[in-house]
């Protein structure tokens, strides 16, 4: 009996240690279309557009294991393409590095105190095989030390405007954090800035010092269009994988974090990329239809110049009504601030010249042969008065659409908007100011008083990231 309740006990703790340390999988799965997955988080996201084209707890932060490596190739890209290195760049590796990649406990490549290896050779064995020691040595021959590097990593993330928590250059902390979608939009970036980073991440094998690795993608080769990007593993992130095929001109993007095995999560991603391409177009036509048909709408916006009402076409988008150019410059032809418009398709760009009336030729500005992109805002070229601006602007239906408030500084204008009567009012010239040469011309007298009111500038708070102590997983 009691050697019975000894082996209970046992078995007990044995549960509760199992329990532990092993990652919690919800049992029951996802469903993309009539397939289950068993991610914890993933999503499919198309690469032009950035559209999701499926999620599953997407938005939720989950530990990314070695798939946080992109963000370290990234900056290292971004070095080599600002000058700063080259792929060609020799590096030591130094004693530190030498003893980590000896750790048998992380996925490593053995790396000798004092060798010489260039930034390329790198990149190709944390690509391929998820190398750690590799990682650091990139971060050492970077920034001289990790943690510095580090820092590099969460102002990029900053930079490209996604939520993430990083403590290593490796993904060996289980503190580290990041959304399925945070990964899909960071290695949305990483094609878009590098597209020469998949000529290392669709290579099925790299020779190291002698030796042949495989790609640790093995989707490489038999899944059509595959040519990227990451796997990871650590015990509390689970099998993750980041990956990206192309088919017939259109890339997908997929995520998967949590899988439940290594071979899984390149079923999973199977999966989610075939429903991708599936759904790709239908889904995206769907989405600018909505956009044409709700968030965008054509309205007649009640619009006063200097005092008189002058209704006009536009297009409310957002919430701010947005106007043709040529339409604002016809209707300021018998005031001060009068312009001409015209467009130069070979530059692609939009001069305006300061007291020129504008003449209608008739018919339709002609706005060039591009590609007609339904209610995406694109970056627009002003010339005004020989000088660049810059300016988001709604391409719709051959027309270059602007919001008046952001032309107004270089127009000269004074926008104002009643939220009552629903109009925009466009002044040529301060109302305030009618009076001032009259008031100006007297003199004051001695008892009155000025006052003056200055406004104060928001500032931006910024907090400082501490680190806390950090703790390691193998990672792959």
């Amino acid at each position: 009996m009691k050697n019975f309740k000894n082996k209970i006990a046992v078995f007990i703790a044995v549960v509760i240690v199992i329990s532990i340390f092993t990652p919690v999988m919800a049992l029951a799965s996802a469903r993309v279309g009539n397939r289950e997955i068993t991610s914890q988080g993933a999503i499919v996201m198309d690469f032009e557009t950035g559209i999701t084209l499926y999620g599953h707890n997407e938005d939720t932060q989950r530990v990314p294991a070695s798939m946080i490596k992109m963000l370290t190739v990234y900056v290292i890209y971004d070095a080599i393409k600002a000058g700063e290195i080259s792929f060609d760049t020799v590096t030591r590796i130094s004693r530190g590095v030498s003893e980590f990649s000896r750790d048998t406990v992380f996925v490593n490549i053995f790396l000798p105190v004092n060798l010489e290896v260039t930034i390329k050779q790198l990149l190709e064995i944390v690509l391929l095989r998820s190398a750690n020691a590799a990682t650091v040595a990139l971060a050492e021959a970077l920034s001289g030390s990790e943690s510095a590097f580090v820092s590099r990593m969460r102002q990029k993330a900053i930079d490209l405007g996604i939520d993430l928590q990083i403590h290593d250059c490796f993904g060996g902390s289980p503190n580290n954090r990041i959304s399925p979608r945070g990964m899909a939009d960071l290695v949305r970036n990483l094609i878009t800035d590098h597209p020469d980073v998949l000529d290392i991440t669709s290579m099925r094998t790299v020779v190291f010092r002698g030796t042949t690795y495989t790609n640790s993608n093995s989707l490489l080769g038999t899944y059509r269009g595959m040519d990227g990007v990451k796997t990871g593993f650590t015990t509390p992130a689970g099998n993750c994988f980041t990956g990206t095929a192309v088919r017939d001109g259109r890339r997908i993007i997929s995520v998967t974090m949590g899988s439940t095995t290594s071979q899984r999560r390149f079923q999973d991603t199977e999966i989610l990329l075939d429903y991708g391409f599936q759904v790709a177009d239908t889904v995206i036509a769907e989405y600018y239809e909505s956009l044409r048909s709700g968030y965008v709408n054509p309205s007649s916006a009640n619009l006063i110049i200097d005092g008189v009402m002058m209704p006009l076409a536009a297009y409310n988008i957002g919430g701010y009504h947005y106007f043709k150019l040529r339409d604002i410059a016809y209707l300021l032809n018998d005031t001060e601030k009068q312009f001409s418009v015209t467009w130069d398709a070979q530059e692609g760009s939009i001069s305006l010249y300061g007291d020129e009336p504008y003449i209608p030729v008739g018919g339709e500005l002609d706005m060039g042969s591009g590609e007609l992109r339904w209610y995406t805002p694109t970056s627009s070229r002003i010339l005004f008065n020989g000088v660049e601006f810059e300016f988001e602007a709604y391409f719709i239906e051959g027309n270059n659409y602007f919001m008046l408030r952001e032309l107004a500084p270089i127009l000269d204008l004074i926008i104002d908007w009643d939220a009552e009567t629903s109009t925009v009012i466009i002044n040529t010239f301060d109302p305030d100011d009618s009076t001032e040469e009259s008031e100006e011309s007297e003199e004051p007298e001695e008892t009155e008083e000025t006052e003056e009111t200055d406004d104060s500038d928001d500032l931006d708070e910024i907090e400082d990231l501490d680190d806390p102590e950090e703790e390691y997983e193998a990672a792959a």
